[in-house]
């Protein structure tokens, strides 16, 4: 059996989960935050795995001033191969659209740029990506497909309870301005790592390899700078031990707690969360 299926059945069921709960949380006047459905989604895949097939550690920075949503996500293996993503989370609000996506800040007004621009500028080899958080049953949401080669694969209406998209296809929604899902080429989630969404996707690749490829297969999708240009980003999308970030070792340090060092690179990276998503490899 592929393992990466009982992974990719996990991701899917978590979108489930967010859109009850958002739907929930709408019907009864009740409020979810980015921060607090990231959380809470780390943890319910961290409880659907036992430590064989999925390990996480993750460490916030609770702190008052601290702007955006920014996390940083390192998919790997247990021999420390991997990909950084740079992800901000942003939720759908009942009109149906993102009305944080277009968002400055005081420093970006200043800088005369936003948070679309500013998680691109920040991610330091990191892939940007965002992630939205879709309550459906209360906005009649209609949500884009990729072009070929993504694909749908026995897919439901509650697979996009979480989205997925390239930073790049959010700057060409103006920014976020606009902002409604049906603005925006996006994919569920899931598929960044389950193979069965891409037509043209190798099989039988690790977690890292798995999110680098379906990572791959997304930014195709944008336009962010022809080859040789002097602004096409140098993305990496294959796994590697180079491009570890170093709250990585931080974190397995101090094993998610009160790091000094951990919290100074989060601050300094403006980084709200990090997490490690580990998939060991199968032992005999």
């Amino acid at each position: 059996m592929n393992r990466q299926r009982p992974l990719c059945r996990s991701f899917r069921d978590r979108a489930r989960e967010v859109q009850r709960d958002m739907d929930d949380a709408a019907r009864l006047g009740l409020s979810r935050s980015e921060e607090t459905i990231t959380e809470d989604l780390l943890l319910r895949l961290a409880q659907a795995h036992p430590p064989h097939e999925l390990q996480i550690k993750q460490f916030t920075r609770n702190e008052e001033g601290v702007h955006g949503a920014d996390w940083e996500f390192w998919f790997c293996n247990d021999d420390g191969v991997g990909i950084p993503v740079r992800v901000q989370a942003k939720r759908l609000y009942p009109s149906g659209r993102y009305e944080a996506l277009f968002h400055q800040s005081e420093t970006q007004h200043q800088n005369n740029t936003n948070q679309c621009r500013e998680l691109i500028r920040n991610a330091r080899g990191s892939i940007p990506i965002y992630v939205f958080y879709n309550g459906l049953s209360h906005s009649r949401v209609s949500i884009p497909l990729l072009m070929p080669p993504f694909r749908l694969w026995n897919w439901t209406y509650s697979d996009w309870g979480i989205s997925a998209c390239s930073a790049y296809q959010v700057r060409a929604a103006r920014d976020g301005k606009d902002n409604r899902p049906s603005d925006i080429k996006m994919v569920p989630w899931h598929c960044l790592v389950c193979e069965e969404c891409w037509s043209n996707a190798p099989s039988a690749l690790d977690l890292p390899s798995l999110v680098g490829d379906a990572l791959r297969q997304l930014f195709a999708e944008d336009d962010w700078g022809s080859e040789g240009s002097p602004d096409r980003p140098d993305y990496s999308f294959e796994p590697s031990t180079n491009g570890k970030p170093d709250w990585v070792r931080f974190l397995a340090e101090e094993e998610g707690r009160s790091s000094e060092a951990l919290l100074g690179y989060m601050r300094e990276a403006s980084l709200r969360g990090v997490a490690m998503i580990e998939q060991p490899k199968p032992r005999d």
